[in-house]
Parts: C-alpha cells; sequence; structure tokens
C-alpha cells in the first residue's frame, strides 16, 4: 500500500513538471502563432493541453514543442476555415394550393359588395344634395347681411360677410358687385375694379358705371391691374 502511494506521488511530481517543462512551453506559443499564421486578424485561442512528446521529441526542447504546436494550430485553423456540409440549410415548406379562386371567384360576394357601394354612394349623393341646398341657403342670407352692413357704411364688415358666402362654394354677380364698391369705399381701388370687373362679366347693369367712376378718379383709363409683384399678377382689363 506504501509503495502504491509513493508511486501514485511520484507521478503527479513528474507530471506538474512536465507540465511546467520547456516543450510545453514552446507547444503553447506554437499553436497559437500556428493558428494565426498570415492571419493579421486572428485573436489566438486557448490552447489545448500539451500532447506527450514523439519518439524523437524531447521534453526539454522548447523547440520541438514550438514545432509540434505550430502544426497542430495550422491544422486546426484549417478544420474551422472549411465549409460544414452537415449543416442544415434553409428550406422552404412544400406550396398548399387553396383552390383556382383566380379563375373562380365568388360572384355572389361580388355582387354584395358592389350593392354595399352602391348603397354608400348613393348616401353620399343624398347628403351632398342636402349639404349643397344648405350651403346655397347660407349664401343667400350672409349676402343679405352683407347688403345691411354696406348700406350702414360698415364697409370692412359687409366685406367679411361677402368672404364668408363665398366660402360655400356660390357665387354670384351681386356678391362680387358689393365687394367691389366697398373696396372702392376704402380707397383699395385696386380690388374694387377686380371685383367691379367680376360683377361685370356676371352682367350686373351698375358695375361698369363704378369703374367708370374709378378712372375718374385715378385719371387714366384702366387696362391693367397689378395685384401683385410677379408677371402672372397683371390682369387685363
Amino acid at each position: 500500500m506504501k509503495n502504491l502511494i509513493t508511486l501514485l506521488l511520484f507521478l503527479s511530481i513528474s507530471f506538474a513538471g512536465y507540465s511546467q517543462n520547456k516543450y510545453s512551453t514552446g507547444y503553447s506559443d506554437g499553436y497559437k502563432e500556428g493558428y494565426c499564421y498570415e492571419d493579421f486578424n486572428c485573436i489566438p485561442p486557448i490552447p489545448p493541453v500539451t500532447p506527450i512528446p514523439r519518439v524523437n521529441e524531447s521534453t526539454s526542447s522548447y523547440r520541438d514543442g514550438y514545432n509540434r504546436g505550430f502544426e497542430d494550430g495550422r491544422n486546426k485553423k484549417r478544420e474551422n476555415e472549411q465549409p460544414k456540409t452537415d449543416r442544415k440549410r434553409y428550406e422552404t415548406s412544400n406550396p398548399v394550393f387553396l383552390g383556382n379562386t383566380m379563375y373562380e371567384p365568388n360572384y355572389e360576394l361580388m355582387m354584395k359588395a358592389l350593392e354595399i357601394k352602391q348603397s354608400q354612394y348613393q348616401q353620399k349623393m343624398m347628403e351632398w344634395e342636402m349639404s349643397k341646398l344648405e350651403r346655397e341657403e347660407n349664401f343667400k342670407n350672409q349676402l343679405v347681411v352683407a347688403i345691411k352692413h354696406f348700406n350702414n357704411k360698415n364697409y370692412q364688415t359687409a366685406l367679411n360677410y361677402c368672404e364668408s358666402a363665398l366660402s360655400n362654394g356660390f357665387h354670384n354677380a351681386d356678391v362680387y358687385y358689393i365687394m367691389g364698391l366697398s373696396k372702392y369705399e376704402l380707397a383699395d381701388y385696386d380690388y374694387a375694379i377686380i371685383y367691379l370687373q367680376k360683377a361685370k362679366n356676371l352682367k350686373h347693369p351698375d358695375a361698369q358705371k363704378y369703374l367708370n367712376r374709378i378712372e375718374e378718379v385715378v385719371g387714366v383709363p384702366i387696362k391693367f391691374i397689378g395685384i401683385g409683384p410677379n408677371r402672372e399678377d397683371i390682369i387685363a382689363i
């Protein structure tokens, strides 16, 4: 029993001494160098356990360990760089056909959808007609109020009501005539001419009379109106 313990102790000490010998140190350095040979971006891996020296190698030779490690490191790098053929690659699933829906449409469903769309369209048209009547009524009421303010010499208020009336989507010669006269009374002759010209184009009987009066005030016949600095802002009368 004592002999067995002594033998085990001797082997442990020998293994510890072997693990720290020059061969082991050379193998570790050579493995890292071989793995990263000609690869400047390589990160050296942790070397494996130093193998037992070959018959022609010495445990006290750093060179023998280095050459052995360099060779093993190179072989390991080549092994890692080889593509793995056993890797499971992406595979598409088998197609499942649900029937020839492209050439066999559901006509009954299509007809129901068309009926719903038609009903929605008719509803929108009815709402639009009702809205049109309401907007036309608003236009007339606001124009009446604008005329009252004009007669009371509240020219700016009359202009505001005329603009509000136009926002309903309707217009006529009277609204432009009131706007033209209001601008005339406010001495804003450029816009007065524009609105009176619109009233004239819509056949208002008195629009030309005020256009002539503006010509008398400014002292020149009216041929063009400029409402801005650009060429398109010039309106021919």
